[in-house]
């Protein structure tokens, strides 16, 4: 049976997906301060090399994904993310105003095929996280281990 779709429903998935994207967003910092931690340590103070997470906290996905494309060998990852970053800006500005009719007839959307959309995006956006989990492990397996008391 086909039924309308809810708007609370539609405002979950936006929410979600949202909050999917903080969470690569989050990931990718990680995998960067990461990165320079290794780098710093291994440089063992022969180059001042002061780059952290504070150095990255603020950026945007775009230009997370550049940091990551010089310090990660998974292009294929890359290319992924960089497809998505039109799609996050997309989201994050317009998701919510296909709720309104004026709206979504100038935006040229129905919620229903907004819905779809944002459901397949929640999908690779899942799918990145988990292939950049293994790209923070290989880099996790660079960093010193942390001596016990």
């Amino acid at each position: 049976m086909n039924h309308p779709l809810d708007q609370l429903e539609y405002v979950a998935t936006t929410t979600q997906i949202l909050s999917a994207f903080q969470t690569l967003e989050f990931a990718l910092k990680v995998y960067i301060a990461s990165a320079h931690k290794v780098i710093s340590v291994r440089l063992n103070g022969d180059l001042p090399y002061k780059y952290s997470m504070k150095s990255v906290k603020k950026l945007p996905l775009k230009n997370l994904l550049g940091v990551f494309q010089n310090l990660s060998d998974n292009v294929a990852l890359a290319k992924r993310i960089e497809k998505l970053c039109e799609i996050r800006n997309d989201v994050a500005h317009q998701a919510l105003l296909v709720r309104h009719a004026e709206l979504a007839d100038i935006l040229g959307q129905t919620m229903d095929k907004r819905h779809i959309d944002l459901k397949e995006a929640y999908a690779e956006v899942d799918s990145c996280l988990m292939d950049l989990n293994s790209e923070l492990a290989k880099v996790f397996a660079l960093l010193p281990k942390a001596s016990g008391p």
